[in-house]
């Protein structure tokens, strides 16, 4: 698929670059009323911890810093380690 050259021509693949597992072509299918593209590469475990936690179960700072220091969560992937 990837050597496809009509494919390649209408544009089937878009690059995606993942921090660990680096640059994949990715299969993208094409409307023509709702084009699609890749905001992002799919998260590393727990790479959006911190925002879960905080902004939708609402842990506080203090609790958050716990459940770290327990090893309950960890803290390995940051939304700033980007």
């Amino acid at each position: 698929m990837y050597n496809d050259p009509h494919l390649a021509v209408r544009g089937y693949f878009e690059t995606v670059t993942h921090r660990e597992a680096g640059n994949h072509p990715y299969p993208l299918a094409k409307f023509a009323q709702n084009p699609l593209h890749i905001r992002t590469p799919a998260p590393c475990l727990g790479e959006h911890n911190e925002y879960v936690f905080k902004e939708v179960v609402g842990v506080s700072e203090a609790e958050y810093q716990e459940l770290l220091r327990q090893q309950i969560i960890d803290g390995t992937y940051t939304e700033d380690a980007r």
